[in-house]
């Protein structure tokens, strides 16, 4: 079965995502380097622990979302799952976020608004998308790599 489009894109999204957490990893292991050499350059608030915390974090989430999307390259359905698990919390932080920009009352609260309804959109679509029949149908379609059980005689 040929992999739908919108994988594609999903997988792409994960793959950009490792990107940038490699990027950022790598940003605090230099913070990390600078301190232990005595040298700052003005970022005398991040901490050896702070830069190392940082670094594991990032790298760690930069393997998530590279395996997550070779999963979804694959069609694993562990893949899709892990990405609609991921979406849930997309909608909710919208609504807390607008529950909170609206109690707080912040004068630019149409920015916050906009951008927060961007995120909402791009979660139920994803959530959407990977409900539909025949994404799911691909993602199930994919034989397993177990090797077959042999019955002694």
């Amino acid at each position: 079965m040929e992999r739908p489009r919108g994988v594609n894109g999903l997988a792409g999204i994960a793959f950009t995502a490792a990107a940038i957490g490699t990027v950022l990893g790598i940003a605090f292991l230099f913070f990390l380097w600078l301190r232990r050499q005595g040298r700052t350059w003005g970022w005398d608030d991040i901490s050896q622990a702070d830069a190392f915390v940082g670094a594991f974090a990032c790298l760690a989430v930069a393997a998530l979302f590279y395996a997550l999307g070779r999963g979804l390259l694959n069609l694993r359905a562990w893949a899709r799952t892990s990405v609609l698990i991921m979406a849930w919390p997309g909608l909710a932080y919208f609504v807390f976020w607008m529950i909170a920009v609206l109690i707080l009352k912040n004068p630019y609260w149409i920015i916050s608004f906009v951008i927060l309804l961007i995120l909402a959109a791009v979660a139920a679509g994803i959530l959407v998308y990977l409900s539909r029949p025949h994404v799911k149908e691909s993602f199930s379609a994919v034989p397993s790599t177990r090797p077959a059980s042999h019955k002694s005689q």
